[in-house]
């Protein structure tokens, strides 16, 4: 748990009303050498370059490419990066940029690469022998600067990404004519990054790890590090500014009932032991506020277990009866798998409560299951998909293919502009949601199909599309990026000329972006290859280093009638 709560910490994370983005436009591009022999003269000309190189110290026997593994992890905009196997520090060259330097060692500092704690400091200055973080720190790495300051360096290290979608496109020598006028710049313009419209308390759904702090009390919070690092001890989330009260007051409530009112453990991830496993709590608007408690069968007696449940049952609803506690809905979940988190199909039981409440987004309602899919700042979600909408340019002719569509949101918010849209979700639960959610809106011309989006994409269009019609995908998928046969049967689609792309991970993006634009082939590329016209960013969570992505990608007539209308 964070330490410092000062009032100067918390003025300089106010609340911003302003929604523009950064006025701040500088960036730097540099060429960095690469070969052996450039290195002497690479330390020499590093300023001129814009440039800085700075050490990563503590790190002994970590290899480079598990350091740069966690660096892009990270979203650390590094331009090169240099470590022996036996040496203990790192070169890593950054851009001179106070912002970016200080904002790389808020997310750096402390933090753990093979279980070893980095320190990201100047050549000359030697490593701190403290680099222990506060939770706070952990989980808000940015939470110590300015907003504004925040989105600076949000929209730096995207305009990286984009540069290099650039760079990986022409180091494979792709015979693309729009990539010649790129030269080493981004692939696309980044025209603005969106500020969040709330930076604190925004995060409308919380995981919260039962475990155990550094003191071995059970807590419900946050673990303070990665297991695969050697740290599973637990903090309490008071201090992260993006959880907000009524999350903290179910986690406190939790974490009475497990330290003073029973005697089973948590559950311990090494050796698969214990029985409490993890909270999660949504709420929304109208606060509405559901709770999950998760635990383990496997490792105790069923009485002990039906006792514990019971009792936990009553703790919390005596808190609810003496207001102390502001709960909707109460749910258990068994989990007896060895992965740290469940799939989105595994059961919940519902002891008391609503089984489910809604949210309102662009005037309408989404149905929230206690599994079910949704942004985690619904006042972001709001302005991100209002964007979306925009580009789509749905004119009322278009079919619409909203790709890991999750609960529908994102293809109910634009289905009054297009002819037809087709939602395309593996998850079977989240489909129901979502027939639900546009039942409810009173939206007719949804459809929803559940299954792999490579099997569904084509059946899908041949069912909906004629000859002539126009058809937009939209794409919104897990941090990991589509699988490669997904964008494969986009690819092969040649109805679709114009995917608007969500991502919430713009390092895994330059991955994706590669697929789409390689040039045709009989493999995985096949149909014309797509064109980056333009990018936003949209800050949906401050305090971190997360932000999303939004990139148009078109071809055919469609791109052809972009370029004409530029002209």
């Amino acid at each position: 748990m964070a330490d410092d709560n000062t009032p100067a910490k918390r003025e300089r994370a106010e609340e911003t009303e302003d929604s523009e983005p950064s006025k701040r436009q500088r960036d730097s591009e540099s060429a960095v050498p690469n070969s052996k022999q450039e290195e002497e003269r690479a330390d020499k000309d590093v300023s001129e370059q814009g440039l800085k190189k700075l050490l990563i110290t503590g790190i002994p026997g970590v290899r480079q490419d598990a350091l740069q593994g966690s660096l892009n992890r990270s979203a650390i905009p590094f331009h090169r990066l240099q470590k022996k196997k036996m040496e203990k520090d790192a070169e890593i060259w950054l851009p001179d940029d106070p912002i970016i330097i200080r904002a790389c060692k808020l997310i750096l500092n402390g933090t753990c690469v093979h279980g070893r704690k980095m320190q990201l400091n100047d050549g000359e200055q030697k490593a701190e022998e403290d680099s222990s973080r506060t939770l706070s720190q952990q989980v808000t790495a940015l939470a110590d600067m300015l907003y504004e300051d925040q989105i600076y360096f949000k929209e730096h290290i995207l305009r990286a990404s984009l540069r290099r979608v650039t760079q990986d496109l022409s180091k494979n020598k792709y015979n693309l004519e729009w990539l010649k006028s790129c030269s080493r710049g981004p692939c696309c313009n980044l025209e603005k990054v969106y500020h969040s419209p709330q930076i604190r308390g925004y995060r409308n759904k919380n995981e919260f790890t039962i475990g155990y702090d550094r003191d071995g009390k059970a807590t419900v919070g946050f673990r303070y590090g990665r297991f695969a690092d050697g740290d599973s001890s637990v903090g309490n989330a008071d201090q992260c500014l993006h959880i907000p009260a009524c999350a903290l007051k179910v986690a406190e409530v939790v974490t009475d009932f497990l330290r003073n009112y029973q005697k089973l453990e948590c559950w311990g991830a090494a050796k698969h032991t214990g029985t409490w496993r993890m909270v999660t709590v949504r709420n929304n608007s109208e606060n509405d506020v559901i709770a999950v408690v998760q635990y383990s069968s496997s490792n105790t007696k069923k009485e002990e277990l039906d006792e514990a449940l019971a009792c936990l049952d009553q703790h919390i609803r005596s808190k609810v009866d003496s207001g102390d506690l502001t709960l909707t809905s109460f749910f258990l979940q068994e989990y007896n798998d060895v992965s740290n988190r469940a799939n989105d199909d595994c059961p919940v039981r519902l002891v008391w409560g609503k089984p489910f409440f809604h949210e309102t987004l662009m005037d309408l309602q989404f149905r929230i299951s206690p599994s079910a899919f949704f942004q985690v700042n619904t006042k972001g979600a709001e302005l991100l998909y209002g964007l979306v909408r925009n580009w789509v340019g749905a004119t009322g002719t278009e079919t619409v293919l909203d790709v890991c569509c999750g609960t529908g949101t994102i293809g109910i918010c634009i289905a009054s502009g297009a002819r037809k849209v087709i939602g395309i979700e593996l998850c079977a639960p989240a489909i129901e949601d979502a027939k639900l959610n546009a039942e409810r809106n009173k939206i007719s011309n949804c459809e929803f199909l559940v299954g792999r989006a490579e099997d569904q994409i084509d059946a899908a269009i041949s069912q909906h599309v004629k000859d002539g019609d126009k058809c937009v995908a939209v794409v919104d998928p897990p941090r990991e990026g589509l699988h490669w046969k997904v964008i494969k049967a986009i690819r092969k689609s040649k109805e679709i000329e114009r995917v608007v792309y969500v991502s919430c991970n713009h390092v895994a993006w330059v991955e994706q972006a590669r697929q789409f634009c390689h040039p045709s082939d009989d493999s995985r590329h096949p149909g014309e290859p797509f064109e980056p016209i333009k990018a936003i960013g949209v800050d949906l969570f401050p305090h971190t280093p997360h932000i999303e992505l939004v990139v148009l990608l078109e071809r055919g007539n469609t791109l052809k009638e972009t370029k004409s209308s530029k002209l």
